[in-house]
């Protein structure tokens, strides 16, 4: 069994220490904490003081991880909480681990619940936005403070006890991602009080969606806060699993609006008296210096009763400021009628609990009832043989505290008994001291007194009518009850409530009057009301009545599907809305369809229909949807705002190719892609692009979709070869057009001109075979051959232009004479450069010789013509 501290803790301790007040500027709602400037306590999970702000530093890392892959949720990691004011306004400060979204789903959202009157019981005890969650029912609200990030607004609610939002444009938020930092500011008007005052604050963090509601976690039965203000160790599930968020502060105002509230100081002082006041709802025990009016009247009246069947403790802290010292239990009775014995004495014993168990520092017994005489008991602290620790003493039968009373023990309370009275007395600065050697060593010391009293009589419950129908809002009248002691200060508890258990009532709250006008919205509700005393007693609750409050026709429904501007090409529409309350169901609703915003006719329309959706098919075309709630009474409430609907089935055109153009080369490894811009009725219109090596585009090496812009570049550097490429449109209605389709091949280098060119010179063949060497290409390539007699080419005899080997035999006689050829390379895309050179045909021998002269052998010697 989780074991939480008790949630009147820090209460006391807000009431243990006033300190002069620290004059505090308004802050400005920027995102900022520079114009915080209070220094925050050095302990976690503790608060203080400082400049004019209370300040909690929180435990970093304690935050529910259930939204977060069972990670660190850091943007609701409270690492501080912050409250200051000016005459005008009240400030609040978040610092979070570490705000990364800033507005939308799943932003950060802190609610503050402020008890303005701090009465148990009094007040509504959930938290809004559907947190799944409660307060302390020490804690209830007045005022709800809510942050609204989800959906981008920088205004905040502030929820009064009917959920009525009272909230004005001068209630602003702010929140920065870069200083992790939420503000915002409440006007002293919207909380219906004002400076000088003490605030009870209820603190959460959670996500919240666009529409500001929270993010549910695991349905109704699971806490949706994923931290808070508490000192519950390790993750803050040990505060909320049981949906409560005990945890709380009372922190006090001053006139200007600065807090001044200081931390716990319980320290010794001889110079100042201290009162104990056993508070009047949560049976907590408060401390504060003695002349306090303003803090202490409330509760010094008349002390505290206490009766049978309570369990009473009262406990205290001394001499630290960091809240780690153990409770001193100052006095604890358990005061049950199974375990008092009729005119047996009471037992009382003053404890101190500790790590290595609790032991007793003293036990008393008190006479029973016509025992021998009174006993009277201060308490007060003994300083320990000056080692600077203290222990708790009694001092018996102590003089000058006033008018003394009987103790009445007695089990049976059912009617009053002589003695029956008592109060907490306040004791005066001068005192006679009976044994100086065993006097406390300080004047902090207080006194406490059972009494027992008599609950007054049940009322009856007079008007409205059981089970009416009210069409304005009531007035609730009951029979006045009567006090057996009137001077306990008579009023009633009225409860109002949408189911008949009174489980979550939405009025909670006391009053003297014996009639009530509370404010509620639209709905089925029950009543009931007790008699209650300033002492706690009470009657018994009077029995439930049932009335149904309809002020008016419904409320118009939120269209919720299709969202607003939703431009699809599907033509079947299921229309959704959200449900409407209303105090006489069955609500009923009708949607209207037409093709003018200003519904001068309708094209389209429902019957009345009691679900809360409705499908229809459209044609293309724009479209603008409405729809407005009936009540069972026939009252037909205002129509929603207005939601456009484009129905768009046509597919856009295929876009232009620009370039690279179809069968170009590029000399780039990283081409830029461009087409023409398509236009659609429903923009934007987005593009989709493929590149590939293959025709069929089974491997893209670019596959981008979504684009915006109709041009893309290349990322990555491509090989020399054939690329393809295509692109297509998609419009906004979910429409894709045809691809357009285009190639090019990526080509870096020139071709060279072939080498090793034969036949050249005199030849004496009429066909020759002309020969090269091939040419080294990625790309498939062929040959151009031309031969001319000419050197310009202008007639040539041959012309080949697909040649795809590096030879060639003529097919015709030549000539004898001159000739001349030349061969290139040739891809599909490009032309390289020409080899040329020439050769002879000489297919005549040469003549014979003739003898000119004969001479003798000896000295002959031959000639012939050349």
């Amino acid at each position: 069994m989780r074991v939480k501290p008790p949630a009147l803790s820090l209460a006391a301790l807000l009431l243990l220490s006033l300190v002069p007040a620290v004059m505090a500027p308004g802050r400005t709602v920027d995102g900022s904490a520079a114009d915080w400037t209070g220094t925050p306590p050095t302990t976690i999970n503790t608060s203080t003081a400082s400049n004019g702000e209370f300040i909690w530093r929180d435990n970093q890392g304690d935050e529910r991880t259930d939204l977060n892959n069972w990670q660190p949720d850091r943007r609701v990691d409270l690492l501080e909480f912050r409250v200051t004011a000016d005459t005008s306004f009240i400030y609040f400060m978040a610092k979070m681990a570490d705000i990364d979204i800033a507005s939308g789903d799943g932003a950060p959202c802190v609610q503050v619940a402020i008890d303005t009157d701090r009465v148990a019981g009094s007040g509504e005890n959930w938290l809004g936005l559907y947190t799944d969650t409660v307060v302390s029912d020490a804690a209830r609200w007045e005022r709800l403070v809510c942050t609204r990030f989800g959906s981008g607004t920088s205004r905040v609610y502030v929820f009064d006890t009917s959920w009525s939002d009272q909230a004005t444009a001068d209630d602003t938020a702010a929140i920065s991602t870069a200083n992790d930092v939420i503000e915002f500011r409440v006007g002293w008007a919207r909380l219906g009080v004002s400076p000088p005052c003490t605030l009870r604050l209820t603190v959460i963090t959670h996500r919240q969606t666009t529409g500001d509601m929270a993010v549910d976690i695991g349905g109704s039965g699971v806490s949706n806060v994923l931290d808070a203000m508490t000192t519950a160790e390790g993750n803050t599930w040990a505060e909320v699993q049981d949906m409560v968020v005990n945890y709380y502060v009372d922190v006090t105002f001053d006139g200007s609006g600065s807090v001044t509230w200081a931390g716990l100081r319980a320290e010794i002082d001889g110079e100042v008296w201290w009162e104990g006041v056993l508070h009047d709802q949560d049976n907590s025990f408060y401390f504060s210096p003695s002349g306090d009016a303003a803090v202490l009247l409330p509760l010094m009246e008349r002390g505290r009763r206490v009766l049978y069947n309570q369990d009473v403790t009262i406990r205290l802290r001394t001499r630290e400021n960091d809240l780690s010292e153990a409770w001193l239990r100052v006095w604890r009775e358990n005061v049950r009628e199974n375990s008092v014995i009729e005119n047996a004495p009471a037992r009382f014993q003053m404890v101190k609990e500790s790590s290595d168990g609790t032991y007793d520092y003293w036990r008393v017994t008190l006479p029973a009832q016509g025992g021998s005489g009174r006993v009277w008991y201060r308490f007060y602290l003994v300083d320990n043989g000056g080692t600077g620790t203290y222990s708790w003493d009694t001092w018996q039968n102590p003089t000058n505290i006033g008018t003394q009373v009987d103790i009445d023990s007695y089990a049976d309370d059912t009617s009053p008994r002589s003695g029956g009275q008592g109060k907490m007395y306040d004791f005066p600065r001068t005192r006679t001291e009976p044994d100086t050697a065993n006097a406390p060593i300080d004047n902090y010391d207080f006194l406490i007194i059972f009494y027992e009293n008599i609950p007054p009589t049940k009322p009856s419950l007079q008007s409205p009518e059981n089970g009416v129908l009210l069409t304005s809002a009531p007035t609730l009248r009951w029979t006045a009850s009567t006090d057996p002691e009137p001077s306990s200060g008579l009023g009633y508890r009225l409860q109002i409530s949408r189911t008949p258990d009174f489980s979550s009532p939405v009025i909670n709250t006391f009053t003297r009057e014996n009639s009530a006008s509370p404010t509620l919205q639209e709905g089925a509700y029950y009543w009931r009301v007790r008699a209650e005393d300033y002492d706690g007693n009470h009657s018994d609750w009077t029995d439930a009545w049932f009335f149904r409050l309809d002020l008016g026709p419904p409320p118009a429904p939120s269209p919720v599907y299709p969202p607003d501007n939703l431009c699809t090409r599907e033509n079947s529409i299921t229309f959704g809305w959200s449900e409407v309350q209303d105090a006489s169901p069955p609500v009923l609703y009708r949607v209207a369809i037409s093709d003018n915003s200003l519904f001068p006719h309708e094209n389209f329309s429902s019957d009345w229909i009691s679900e809360n959706s409705w499908q229809v098919e459209l044609p293309e075309g724009v479209w603008f949807w409405r729809v407005c709630a009936m009540d069972n009474l026939g009252n037909v409430g205002e129509n929603s705002r207005t939601f456009r609907l484009t129905i768009d089935r046509t597919p856009p055109p295929e876009p232009a190719i620009i370039q690279p153009e179809n069968g170009s080369s590029v000399n780039v490894r990283k081409p830029t892609l461009v087409w023409g811009t398509v236009t659609d009725p429903s923009a934007p219109v987005t593009y989709d692009v493929q590149l590939s090596a293959s025709g069929d585009f089974s491997q893209p090496i670019v596959d981008n979709s979504g684009l915006l812009e109709n041009s893309l570049t290349v990322r990555v550097d491509l090989e020399e070869r054939t690329y393809y490429w295509r692109v297509r449109a998609r419009d906004n209605a979910g429409n894709v057009g045809e691809w357009s389709v285009a190639s090019f091949i990526v080509d870096l280098t020139a071709l060279p001109a072939p080498t090793g060119l034969s036949p050249t010179g005199f030849i004496n063949s009429r066909r020759p075979t002309l020969r090269w060497d091939p040419v080294q290409s990625p790309f498939t390539l062929v040959y151009v051959l031309e031969l001319d007699d000419s050197s310009d080419f202008s007639s040539p005899i041959v012309v080949e232009n697909s040649l795809t080997e590096t030879s060639y035999q003529l097919g015709v006689d030549l000539s004898d004479g001159t000739y001349y050829w030349r061969v290139r390379a040739r891809t599909e895309f490009k032309v390289g450069q020409a080899a040329q050179t020439s050769f002879v045909v000489d297919t005549v021998p040469p003549a014979r010789p003739q003898v000119l002269t004969s001479i003798p052998a000896a000295t002959r010697a031959r000639r012939w013509p050349r």
